[in-house]
């Protein structure tokens, strides 16, 4: 066999699942992401365990009438899943320290800083308590790393 024609494997954070065991991640080399990513205590873990609970009493329902989830069941599954997160976080709940304009520009600024360099930005959202961004990672860039990045800067930034 040709050694030139074996592709390595893909880096684990840049292709495939990923979990730190709260919500799995499908990432491809390549795609486009939108991504949520909240300041500490805006979701406690009783809620989101609460919001777990109710999603497996639904996948329960389903294995109890010996089927599994369909695709279809599956994606709304997961929509409904995500529109609890996003209403609570919507609420405004626990700090809100992104509602000071000095801390929002601080954030926006950073997620601007290295666009079109290591990500194209496509669009950007900074909440009161959380952040959205819809972008594509640059190659050599995982979108781990580029999270890691923002959020440990604006954070050693914002409690100065």
């Amino acid at each position: 066999m040709n050694p030139r024609s074996v592709k390595p494997d893909p880096h684990p954070l840049a292709s495939g699942f990923h979990s730190r065991g709260v919500l799995p991640h499908l990432k491809r080399e390549g795609a486009s992401y939108f991504v949520t990513f909240r300041l500490a205590g805006t979701l406690p873990k009783d809620v989101l365990l609460r919001f777990k609970g109710e999603r497996e009493v639904i996948t329960a329902q389903a294995l109890a009438a010996k089927r599994p989830l369909t695709w279809h069941e599956q994606e709304e599954l997961f929509r409904w899943y995500s529109a609890r997160v996003d209403k609570y976080l919507d609420a405004g709940h626990g700090d809100c320290w992104l509602a000071r304009p000095e801390i929002a520009d601080l954030v926006a600024g950073a997620m601007k800083f290295h666009a079109g360099e290591r990500f194209d930005l496509h669009a950007w959202g900074v909440m009161p308590n959380h952040v959205h961004a819809v972008l594509r990672p640059k190659p050599d860039w995982t979108l781990s790393k580029m999270l890691k990045s923002w959020k440990g800067f604006t954070a050693r930034e914002a409690n100065r």
